[in-house]
C-alpha cells in the first residue's frame, strides 16, 4: 500500500505540523476574525491577509500531495480522510486538551450561545446594559479573571492627533 515511506513520514509530519498551528486555544479563531476559511484554516479577514494561514495551508497541500505521492493505491481514499480528520480533529483536540489537562483560566470555557446582553437608554447619552455571560471551569480549582468590553466603534478613526 505505501510505495515511498519517507515520503509518507514527511507527508505525516506535514499534516500534524500544520494541524498544531491551526490548534483553536486558547482562542476560537486560532488568528483573529476570520473572513475567508479554507479547511477550518484562516486566510484573510478585514484587516488583510493572514500570512500564517496562508502557510499553514501551503503546508497541508504540500502533506496532501506528498501522501498521495507516497501511496501506490487508496489515493481517493485517503484524499477524503485528511479533509476530515485536518477540518474536524484540531477543535475537537482543543476542547479534549481544555477539558482534561488544562488548568487556571485555559480551563475555563465561555459558553457562546447562551450569552445575553439587554440594553436600555436611560438619557440622551447614556445606555444602561446588563449581561449575563456564562462559563464552565473544568478544573477542580477556583480561578479568578476579569472581563472587560472593547470600546471602539467599526468606522471610528482611532488615531490621535
Amino acid at each position: 500500500m505505501i510505495k515511498n515511506k519517507k515520503l509518507f513520514l514527511t507527508s505525516i509530519v506535514l499534516i500534524v505540523i500544520s494541524m498544531a498551528l491551526n490548534f483553536p486555544f486558547p482562542h476560537e479563531n486560532r488568528l483573529g476574525n476570520a473572513g475567508v476559511m479554507i479547511l477550518n484554516i484562516p486566510i484573510n479577514s478585514a484587516d488583510g491577509f493572514h500570512y500564517t494561514g496562508i502557510f499553514i495551508l501551503l503546508l497541508l497541500l504540500l502533506g496532501m500531495v506528498l501522501l498521495h505521492r507516497s501511496l501506490e493505491k487508496y489515493h481517493l481514499r485517503s484524499f477524503f480522510a485528511f479533509i476530515i480528520i485536518v477540518s474536524l480533529l484540531p477543535p475537537s483536540l482543543a476542547e479534549a486538551y481544555q477539558k482534561t489537562l488544562a488548568n487556571g483560566i485555559n480551563a475555563v470555557s465561555y459558553i457562546k450561545d447562551e450569552s445575553q446582553c439587554k440594553f436600555v437608554m436611560i438619557g440622551e447619552d447614556t445606555l444602561q446594559g446588563t449581561c449575563e455571560l456564562p462559563f464552565e471551569n473544568y478544573s477542580n480549582d477556583e480561578v479568578s479573571f476579569t472581563i472587560g468590553f472593547y470600546d471602539t466603534y467599526l468606522f471610528e478613526d482611532t488615531s490621535v492627533a
